[in-house]
């Protein structure tokens, strides 16, 4: 895995908050919700990835969103870079790690029967989540 991807997976979850409660409360897209909280780099990102028309459309999604002090945590110049358009692949693929198709509540993953829950995300990797019965 990049340097580069490690990083910004190391800062996201560093600081990791599940929109999906939002979203499902909320008449608004991911990108919308996002866009009225502490997510306004996570918002100029799904811009940059040009991943904007895809939050907005059919969900649910549950989003694993870092904050704004979760990018601040990156190293210096890697946001500046990934936003730029050569690299809009890149933040694609690292944003999308973060997107699940489909409601995963909190409850539902630690709740989850298997001690191992994997899940699959927008980006096609799968994720496995560690339920509180293990």
């Amino acid at each position: 895995m990049p340097t580069i991807l490690r990083s910004m997976l190391v800062a996201a979850l560093a600081v990791p908050l599940v929109l999906a409660s939002l979203t499902a409360r909320a008449a608004d897209d991911v990108v919308s919700t996002a866009g009225k909280a502490q997510f306004t780099t996570l918002v100029a990102a799904i811009e940059a990835a040009g991943l904007v028309e895809t939050l907005k459309g059919k969900g649910p999604f549950t989003v694993f969103a870092p904050s704004n002090a979760a990018f601040d945590k990156l190293p210096a110049g890697t946001l500046d870079m990934l936003l730029k358009p050569e690299n809009k692949k890149t933040l694609a693929q690292i944003l999308t790690y973060h997107v699940l198709p489909g409601e995963y509540p909190a409850e539902r993953l630690l709740k989850a029967r298997a001690p191992v829950y994997t899940v699959k995300t927008a980006g096609g990797v799968p994720v496995p989540s560690t339920s509180a019965a293990a």
